[in-house]
């Protein structure tokens, strides 16, 4: 990204227009500014750098893995701390709590690990793949 350049100037001064409306995500953003998610984060990420913007929170992304995206503000401000990763223990027992939620959802899961089981036991599948070949 060339700062000097005027389609640069134009960019910036929709994302400060957008923010000045309200704090915003980078997800939020693109879509507000019309450009690409990851554009429109390095110009949020540029902009911090200057001292023009900054993080105000983090909040969970509901997509997905729910990872954790910054949400911006305007003004030269402490940004907030960016929270620790969690742990894929952390990530699959959040998994469990959402699937308790759905009944349906969780009986689903509870026949197929089940089943899983099973075929498991019944295939009686070699120790290694060196015994599968038939190899000492």
């Amino acid at each position: 990204m060339n700062p000097n350049h005027p389609l640069t100037a134009r960019r910036i001064a929709r994302i400060l227009a957008a923010l000045e409306v309200k704090a915003q995500n980078a997800h939020d953003m693109a879509a507000s500014v019309c450009m690409c998610v990851d554009r429109a984060r390095n110009y949020l990420m540029f902009l911090e750098r200057a001292g023009q913007v900054h993080v105000r929170r983090w909040e969970l992304r509901p997509a997905g893995n729910h990872y954790p995206v910054a949400v911006y503000a305007l003004g030269k401000r402490k940004s907030a701390e960016k929270p620790p990763a969690r742990t894929a223990q952390q990530k699959q027992a959040a998994c469990r709590a959402r699937l308790k939620d759905d009944k349906e959802g969780y009986e689903r899961m509870r026949q197929s690990e089940n089943m899983r089981r099973y075929v498991a036991r019944k295939a009686k599948t070699p120790a290694s793949w060196a015994s599968a070949l038939g190899l000492p």
